[in-house]
């Protein structure tokens, strides 16, 4: 279980709301907050809660009109003192969160791209973005039909937000199943998002993204498009041992390789790393996650 925030319209976000929104979603996620600007072209991400992470990240910010935000909750707890598996996950044609456990990236990976896209096994969600973005780079006249296609292979549980990055759109791409609760509230110039309904009360009547869809959100903060998505159905998926489950990860080897220009911070000198293809870089572990008594 995670949490996933976000905000996008033709104003700026306001701060004040988001803030407490990341706040709310901290019960769904303790082990690490990450929060990208995709105005700014700047992601933060830090190992700890939302309360942490927020004293850190507003010395940096800046004001922006679209911003993703996660709180995660590890699936295997030896792998949380990794900065690196924190949401959001940056890839050279998309930059995503999600919420839930996706079963079946080998499979996909096997039969839409024959083993192409390159798998770390470390982290499911980490793994689905690289096959979504490997979808996109084969088929970038045509991504949104790829991008349905893959929705319809998950086997698993999934809420889904993210950013296909193209310099003449700024659209949110959502979508979810049964398994994952995701909301949104409208205002007069954008929309919020979160994985809890009450925190969402204050803002406008709550609204559920129903499952089996890819909506479009412009940068109205407006759904531009809803298309319908054959999910698996929990009597079609194949039960099989995950190889996340398997993982024998090594938490000390905090190595990951990056994919993309987009400006990254870490906590431990607020200095931005430019992420360059190809290149790896090093990060130290940050912070011991607490707990809320």
């Amino acid at each position: 279980m995670c949490g996933i925030i976000a905000y996008i319209g033709s104003e700026n976000c306001n701060n004040d709301i988001f803030d407490k929104l990341l706040l709310s979603n901290m019960i769904r996620g303790l082990d690490a907050t990450g929060v990208v600007d995709i105005k700014n072209n700047t992601c933060y991400k830090k190992v700890g809660n939302a309360m942490v992470f927020l004293n850190w990240y507003k010395e940096t910010r800046k004001n922006t009109n679209f911003v993703i935000g996660h709180t995660r909750d590890a699936s295997l707890k030896t792998m949380v003192d990794d900065v690196n598996n924190a949401h959001p996950f940056d890839t050279t044609h998309v930059i995503g969160v999600h919420n839930g456990f996706i079963k079946n990236n080998w499979e996909i990976n096997r039969d839409l791209f024959n083993y192409e896209t390159e798998l770390k096994h470390n982290v499911d969600s980490n793994d689905f973005y690289r096959i979504l973005d490997k979808g996109i780079e084969k088929n970038q006249d045509n991504h949104i039909d790829i991008v349905t296609k893959i929705l319809s292979l998950l086997e698993g549980s999934f809420a889904l937000v993210f950013y296909i990055k193209n310099k003449n759109k700024k659209n949110l791409y959502i979508s979810r199943n049964f398994e994952r609760p995701l909301y949104y509230a409208p205002t007069k110039n954008g929309m919020y998002i979160s994985s809890i309904r009450d925190s969402l009360n204050q803002i406008s009547e709550p609204v559920t993204f129903e499952p089996d869809y890819l909506y479009t959100i412009n940068n109205n903060g407006t759904i531009e498009s809803t298309i319908p998505v054959i999910m698996k159905k929990k009597e079609e998926v194949v039960q099989y041992k995950s190889p996340y489950a398997l993982s024998n990860h090594n938490s000390n080897n905090n190595y990951a390789p990056y994919y993309s220009n987009t400006k990254h911070y870490i906590p431990e000198n607020n200095t931005p790393i430019i992420k360059i293809e190809p290149t790896v870089i090093k990060t130290d572990r940050l912070f011991t996650p607490s707990q809320i008594s």
